[in-house]
């Protein structure tokens, strides 16, 4: 009889990319500290940086807690600057112009 191979929970994320390594080393972390600072062990901070393990929800948080970001941010490059930061103190009115203006962009870009 054939045998399946077994899903592994060691899959990548499906949902996209961490950047844990660039947020460790902006905050000039090493992994032994960030393992300390987060509450995990240094072989978990090796596996999060290389996909090679999922990283929950609360981890996420206290991640962004520590490198000093918010959890949205760990999903983008650090030099990228968020747009939700960028419009989240403007009026209701301001904000939705501004969102229409960016989903114009993107379609003349083809995005």
């Amino acid at each position: 009889m054939a045998r399946t191979p077994r899903r592994s929970p060691l899959r990548p994320l499906e949902r996209g990319y961490l950047y844990i390594a660039e947020r460790q080393t902006a905050a000039g972390l090493s992994d032994a500290q960030l393992a300390q600072r987060v509450g995990v062990t240094r072989q978990t901070i090796f596996r999060w940086k290389r996909e090679h393990w999922r990283v929950t929800a609360d981890n996420i948080e206290k991640l962004a807690t520590v490198l000093g970001c918010e959890p949205r941010d760990l999903f983008r490059p650090p030099t990228f600057e968020s747009v939700d930061a960028i419009i989240e103190n403007l009026s209701d009115d301001l904000r939705a112009r501004v969102i229409e203006i960016a989903k114009v962009l993107a379609r003349k870009s083809g995005g």
